[in-house]
């Protein structure tokens, strides 16, 4: 038993009078007990209406795919486009017209590149550190050298000169060493000695770096070694035409501006990551030059400038690519790119560009990508695609289903919302919606006439005809023959004012998901009022209980004092009463004697 202090149960009386007290609080309880349990299972019609909400909202989702087409990706019209070539490739809009396509290609378009007409780095010359050799870093180590077999190795070091590696190589007996104008080293006898140049054990890589090949016993750089370190400062950098000078300059829109610490590298970085330059940027360490690729195909300059005369920089001309006044291209720096030529049906077209867009191919919907010139037919196939429509249309039979099957077990007699009247009756309607014919002038009048029916008929009364069923090729059919009939079907036809199933549908489900006026909300909240009633009379009568179980102690406890008290009066009284007639015995007995 619960209450404050300690109660000590009938030591004056004797009698057990705690289990009436519990006994009569258990009766009190019960009656708190039963209003928690209809406070619980208002909770669970609660819980089940939201699981069923839940059910209806998938419903609408699945619903608004179709009603909501027109002003979103259209289902009902998606096309499929299948190239029998890899040489072409095909992607297809929503609005494309289904058909058979004939592609040849002649030619493929390519893109403008810009490069200086002559070299912009300066040739290695013998002034020229091995650290600043473009082609590749020059590693210290030993470099071999054999005249008539006799091997004499010369110690490489990161800080020489090309002069010094001269100077090394010519103190060899029999071995002479140059540098030409144009960057090249030769290495060769110097009399009638076979020279060899090079071992497997060299740590040095002087040999490649220098690109040194041989003929006729003679060994010298197949190319031009030029100098330039594109990691320094392009300020600091000698070039064949001078030095850089700060400021901006132009490639495509894109303005670009030399700084006191842009770098070669820094700047090619900043070019690419640009896309109003409209081009790829490079260096080509072998030809020393700058090289420029068109982002884009097509028979078209890349534009590049730079106002000198008014504080640019003079980059554009030191890189080869514009006259001096960095106003004009620089004679032979582009070469132009090349248009792409081909037929579609039999009828030639040109573009720019390997993309050839609808509007140059005339043929709306429709992009083809060329990768490669042909040598037969390509054959494109543009075909109503029914995927998404028909995972659409399953995806919706599917939660209509769901909500029908939930529903109608919720709300029967033995459901958790049997009573709710009118949740049967939004159920109703909704089956009735989906076997009604809808009014119009299309070829499809009812779902069923699209494949979407609630089965064959039967003489199974146990049979259930409150599920849809969708036959596959019906609908496909259906949906490959006359899209825009289904389509009026199922979503209406806004010019004719007519609504199709699903806008009917739609008409039934939003109302009764409205947030504030809807059934499920203003059942909810319902339930909510219900819920809390219930547990603020669970409070009152727990409080109620708790002085009930005082009260009950208390008068209690007074009459089990009461009854004590009592039996200390009439043992008082029979003590008394008892001596009295012992005494009266005793003078009665002396008398007698």
């Amino acid at each position: 038993m619960s209450g404050s202090g300690i109660t000590v149960t009938g030591l004056g009386s004797g009698l057990d009078y705690q289990s009436w007290i519990k006994q009569l609080v258990a009766i009190k309880q019960a009656k708190i007990d039963d209003v928690s349990a209809k406070a619980a299972a208002v909770s669970t019609k609660q819980t089940t209406l939201t699981s069923l909400q839940d059910k209806y909202t998938s419903l609408q989702a699945s619903i608004e795919s179709f009603t909501q087409a027109l002003s979103a990706e259209d289902v009902f019209n998606q096309k499929s486009v299948k190239s029998s070539s890899d040489a072409i490739t095909a992607e297809v809009a929503t609005g494309a017209t289904a058909q058979s396509i004939k592609v040849n290609v002649s030619k493929l378009a390519t893109a403008t590149t810009a490069q200086g007409a002559s070299a912009a780095a300066a040739y290695v010359d013998t002034d020229t550190q091995l650290s600043e050799i473009a082609s590749g870093s020059v590693k210290a180590g030993n470099f071999s050298v054999y005249v008539d077999g006799a091997k004499t190795s010369i110690n490489i070091t990161a800080d020489e000169t090309m002069d010094d590696v001269l100077n090394d190589l010519n103190n060899i007996d029999g071995v002479s060493a140059s540098l030409s104008d144009d960057g090249k080293l030769t290495i060769e006898a110097s009399g009638t000695s076979a020279v060899t140049v090079g071992s497997s054990a060299d740590t040095s890589n002087l040999g490649n770096v220098m690109s040194l090949v041989k003929a006729n016993g003679v060994y010298s750089s197949s190319k031009s070694i030029f100098d330039t370190d594109t990691s320094t400062t392009l300020t600091s950098t000698s070039f064949e035409n001078g030095t850089v000078s700060l400021g901006k300059f132009k490639i495509g829109s894109a303005e670009f501006e030399v700084k006191a610490g842009t770098t070669l590298d820094s700047l090619i970085k900043e070019i690419n990551a640009d896309p109003k330059a409209g081009v790829t940027a490079a260096w080509d360490p072998n030809s020393g030059k700058l090289l420029l690729t068109a982002a884009d195909e097509g028979a078209v300059n890349i534009n590049v400038e730079s106002d000198v005369a008014s504080g640019g920089s003079n980059f554009t001309y030191i890189m080869g690519l514009t006259t001096a006044d960095g106003q004009s291209l620089a004679a032979d720096s582009q070469e132009l790119g090349s248009n792409a030529v081909l037929t579609i049906n039999g009828t030639q077209i040109t573009s720019s560009s390997n993309t050839v867009t609808s509007d140059i191919s005339g043929i709306k919907g429709l992009t083809l990508t060329l990768n490669d010139e042909t040598t037969s037919t390509t054959k494109v196939e543009i075909s109503q695609d029914t995927t998404k429509v028909s995972d659409a249309i399953t995806k919706f039979v599917s939660a209509f289903n769901m909500v029908n099957t939930a529903t109608e077990t919720e709300t029967s007699t033995d459901g958790n919302l049997k009573g709710e009247s009118l949740l049967s009756s939004i159920r109703n309607k909704l089956r009735t919606t989906v076997t009604a014919n809808v009014t119009g002038e299309g070829q499809y009048t009812t779902l069923a006439s699209i494949g979407i029916t609630t089965g064959k008929a039967t003489t199974d009364l146990s049979a259930k005809t409150n599920q849809l069923i969708i036959d596959t090729d019906a609908l496909t059919k259906a949906l490959t023959e006359n899209p825009d009939a289904v389509k009026k079907l199922l979503s209406g036809d806004k010019t004719a004012g007519t609504k199709g199933v699903l806008s009917k549908l739609e008409a039934i489900v939003d109302p009764a998901l409205d947030v504030n006026k809807g059934y499920f909300a203003t059942r909810d909240k319902s339930y909510d009022k219900q819920i809390a009633n219930f547990n603020e009379k669970v409070t009152n009568m727990n409080t109620d209980l708790e002085k009930y179980q005082k009260s009950l102690d208390a008068k209690f406890q007074a009459m089990d004092t009461l009854i004590s008290n009592m039996k200390k009066q009439a043992s008082v009284f029979d003590s008394y009463f008892n001596k009295n007639n012992s005494s009266s015995s005793s003078s009665s007995s002396s008398s007698s004697s």
